[in-house]
């Protein structure tokens, strides 16, 4: 009889240790897929930077013109009045 529960007990811990084996291993997959996925995005990011960067110094180079077209535009609207 005791023998028989110690044949028992020695399944169900090699199931459970089986399970659990399998638990880490889809674990270890999934944070696998995750850290790729992280660094998929981060180069994305990264490649996007840089227009946006560019981006930025442009309109900051237009920005003046703007100004004075809007000055000019004045002008002329007031030398059109006259």
């Amino acid at each position: 009889m005791v023998a028989d529960t110690v044949r028992t007990l020695a399944k169900r811990k090699e199931q459970t240790t089986t399970s659990i084996q399998r638990l880490i291993e889809r674990l270890q997959n999934g944070t696998t897929l995750v850290v790729n996925s992280m660094k998929k995005a981060s180069v994305i990011a990264s490649d996007s930077l840089a227009p946006s960067i560019d981006a930025s110094v442009e309109l900051k180079q237009i920005n003046p013109f703007v100004g004075e077209m809007s000055e000019l535009t004045g002008q002329i609207a007031a030398a059109a009045e006259e």
